[in-house]
């Protein structure tokens, strides 16, 4: 699929409705308001309802910046600014034949502002592109402290004619689908302290940097569909047949319990509930039903007659059978839901094409990449080729890379020149749905998302200029050093490249982030501190300040614990035979103390990380992942080691470990 040609343009003024309101004259631009007072009124025209999120916008953010509060018309004739969504852009002049279904257009002739939509996320993204261009808006990141408006008394709109839509059709931060336990992301950072305020202020953020698009509910969907706490027991020929058995091991809502996807009952399951969602849910364009994470898949001789000897990377691929079920799903819902689409995740064993299945036209493909991509160029080219492959023969093709993982969450890791690359060649490659693996830590790793937020809906930016903007927009005369920090960070990370792959994770951390390096950061951003003017500038560079300080605390235990390894105690595994070597060397009173200064720098880090719950300085969410399912926190291993007494003073690994188990 290609994405529709309009993206963005500029153009001389065209002449708008005939009837000109007598509201405003025009001299210099048209004045919106003057000292102060409001000048011209605002009128909606088409769905009222559709057009409300985007005039509250609108009024608010015009109300910040100037102090007036545009007034309401009552008719469009006469208001000099006018929202337009619908069949009620031929109101002001438009055909809405001429808008994108996510596209926007603006025009100003002096006389009248019109901004029009054909749908009201469209509408949205068009009032935020004009608070962008005319009020200098920006939101840096989510809350108060990321939003940035300039005070004026006067605000005048130049004649002006652009248009734009999205090079991405699906723009949004993932995960999508169950985490654990059955629990998406939302529900689970709500369950871990994050309130329901924050996760609103995360989702406006992205809102107004223009993520959004086609709605898509993605991510595992075997384990929704067919739950096995529910049909294990009584239809275990719906699960897949591995090593002999059905039905089979522990289930946490994510992993296992795959589907034997030759199943005819399967089938009409998995169609059933499809058609059900879609008749609850009319809103939603798209629907996973992906196979649950992980391996398991059914070795029944029916369904191993669909796995390809072969796939394009000489590996065994289960792309056949899993694009057969998904064509036999497909092709029962158009029948009776002709418009929607499904998708299916491509990753581990099925991410090449399949050689005998065709993909149906009403599949999204999900490639999956692989984190090294980002620091491996073969593991990326990889991944490009096939998702070259992929888009040859899929209709839709949407991409989902990793920003953040349980392995490394939260850590400095900028990615600027790696994220602006990847989004440019999976385009190219046929992608036009993106869904990148995020989190909430934007005081570490935000210029990620803001970035790749501002790529996905125009490719054709130069992130150099998005980051000088973005530098010189939120933080006045510090803005160098605040650029010189973030672009420490980012080319830090792409000099380190394959050593990012070596060696334990706590070998890792203490090779790539030296404590000079640290040191190095930490004097950028105390310059910026001293350098910004405004009390709003030195709050967002205290902001990037306690991101970088979480990190070091972080740093600081992953650093103790990797000398207790190079001490010659492993930490993972079983350490019996390690301690009694040590204590037959006479060594283990040394490194007994290693062990308790590494306890207690994690101890410090969980005190810190339990102060960032319900904020956006860090991903508390994907910290928790990585302590538990991705066995970064070594606390079972001091249980092991140390006396009780030895972690805390109540023989816990005091009250912030309780912030770190597992999610």
């Amino acid at each position: 699929m290609r994405p529709p040609i309009c993206c963005l343009c500029l153009a001389p003024a065209v002449a708008l409705a005939p009837a000109r309101p007598a509201e405003v004259p025009a001299m210099h631009g048209l004045i919106l308001v003057q000292d102060g007072k409001a000048r011209v009124s605002i009128a909606v025209v088409g769905s009222a309802t559709a057009a409300r999120e985007a005039r509250n916008e609108l009024i608010e953010t015009v109300l910040k910046a100037t102090g007036a509060t545009l007034p309401t018309a009552a008719s469009p004739v006469r208001a000099a600014l006018v929202l337009a969504v619908g069949e009620g852009a031929r109101t002001v002049g438009i055909s809405p034949a001429e808008l994108m279904s996510q596209g926007f257009r603006i025009r100003c002739d002096g006389h009248r502002l019109v901004i029009a939509a054909r749908r009201a996320d469209g509408l949205y993204y068009g009032v935020c592109a004009f608070l962008e261009r005319v009020l200098g808006a920006r939101w840096l990141w989510p809350g108060p402290g990321g939003e940035v408006v300039p005070r004026q008394g006067t605000l005048a709109v130049p004649e002006m004619s652009l248009a734009e839509c999205p090079d991405y059709l699906w723009r949004h931060f993932g995960p999508g689908g169950p985490l654990f336990r059955g629990e998406d992301r939302w529900q689970a950072e709500r369950r871990l302290g994050t309130s329901e305020a924050t996760q609103q202020a995360v989702r406006r953020w992205m809102r107004r940097n223009r993520m959004g698009g086609l709605r898509i509910e993605g991510g595992n969907a075997w384990g929704r569909i067919i739950p096995p706490e529910e049909h294990a027991g009584t239809h275990p020929e719906y699960f897949a047949l591995v090593r002999g058995e059905r039905a089979a091991g522990p289930w946490d809502g994510q992993h296992g319990y795959q589907l034997c996807t030759t199943n005819p009952e399967v089938i009409e399951q998995v169609v059933r509930y499809c058609r059900g969602f879609f008749d609850a849910h009319p809103e939603v364009d798209a629907l996973s039903i992906s196979p649950n994470d992980g391996a398991g898949f059914c070795e029944c001789p029916e369904c191993a007659a669909d796995l390809s000897s072969r796939g394009t990377l000489s590996a065994p691929t289960l792309s056949d059978r899993l694009f057969a079920f998904a064509g036999a799903v497909a092709s029962e819902l158009r029948k009776t839901h002709p418009g929607k689409l499904l998708l299916l995740l491509a990753r581990h064993g099925y991410q090449d094409p399949p050689r005998r299945a065709p993909i149906p036209d009403n599949v999204i493909v999900h490639y999956c990449t692989a984190e090294a991509g980002f620091h491996d160029p073969a593991a990326r080219r990889a991944d490009l080729r096939r998702a070259r492959a992929l888009g040859r023969n899929a209709r839709h093709l949407a991409i989902r890379e990793p920003y953040i993982s349980d392995a490394w969450p939260d850590l400095p890791r900028l990615l600027t020149r790696a994220i602006a690359d990847s989004i440019r060649d999976f385009r190219a490659a046929g992608a036009r749905y993106c869904c990148p693996q995020a989190g909430n830590g934007f005081a570490i790793n935000g210029w990620n998302y803001y970035l790749a937020a501002r790529l996905l809906w125009n490719t054709r930016q130069d992130p150099d200029a998005i980051l000088e903007d973005f530098c010189r927009a939120g933080f006045g005369a510090a803005a160098g050093s605040v650029r010189r920090y973030l672009q420490s960070v980012a080319q830090h990370r792409a000099d380190a490249g394959s050593r990012a792959a070596t060696g334990s994770r706590y070998q890792q951390i203490a090779t790539l982030f030296p404590p000079d390096l640290l040191g190095q950061w930490r004097a950028l951003l105390e310059q910026a501190s001293a350098e910004a003017g405004a009390v709003a500038e030195k709050e967002r560079v205290a902001f990037l300040q306690a991101g970088l300080r979480y990190a070091e605390r972080a740093m600081e235990a992953l650093r103790r614990t990797a000398a207790v390894e190079a001490a010659g105690l492993p930490v993972s595994g079983t350490p019996e035979a390690a301690i009694a070597r040590l204590r037959a060397e006479g060594r283990w009173p040394a490194v007994e103390t290693l062990i308790r200064e590494a306890a207690q720098a994690w101890e410090a880090r969980d005190a810190l990380l339990e102060t960032h719950r319900d904020d956006v300085v860090v991903s508390h969410l994907w910290i928790r992942m990585g302590d538990g399912e991705g066995g970064l926190h070594p606390r079972a291993f001091f249980a092991a080691v140390l006396p009780p007494s030895s972690a805390s003073p109540d023989g816990a690994m005091g009250a912030g470990s309780q912030g770190s188990q597992k999610a």
